[in-house]
């Protein structure tokens, strides 16, 4: 953990602006499920100025310490049929965790870029075990 708090102090990161929220949270929202915290985007949208500036305050002090508080951690799992002898896993995440990431979006895809390696060969938008087996 150390090491990814030092990694992240020599990151140079633009601050978080209450302005790419707002842009973000004016698009249509499709999807409108809460999160396991049972926060939803339509909850963000309604919050006063201060309130989303409180957000983005919370996001950048887990930005700076590289860790976020541990009611934003949890997952709710389970496992979905696909098919008649299997099943897909999927969580229900955390909605301001999925915010921030959004929000984050263009320097976590430089960021994946980057620390992608030669063995990394998996097709954006496609499973990674689907290309393994494409591969094999």
């Amino acid at each position: 953990m150390r090491q990814a708090r030092e990694a992240s102090q020599c990151q140079e990161r633009s601050p978080l602006q209450l302005e790419k929220l707002d842009c973000l949270l004016g698009r249509p929202i499709t999807r409108n499920a809460n999160g396991v915290e049972n926060v939803g985007p339509r909850h963000i949208q309604c919050l006063p100025d201060a309130g989303r500036q409180e957000l983005i305050d919370i996001w950048t002090e887990a930005e700076d310490i590289v860790a976020w508080p541990w009611q934003i951690l949890i997952v709710i799992a389970s496992l979905i049929p696909k098919g008649p002898t299997a099943f897909r896993p999927t969580g229900l995440l955390s909605t301001t965790m999925k915010w921030c990431s959004a929000v984050r979006a263009g320097w976590a895809k430089e960021w994946v870029t980057k620390a992608a390696g030669t063995w990394d060969t998996a097709i954006a938008g496609s499973s990674a075990f689907r290309q393994a087996l494409l591969l094999s």
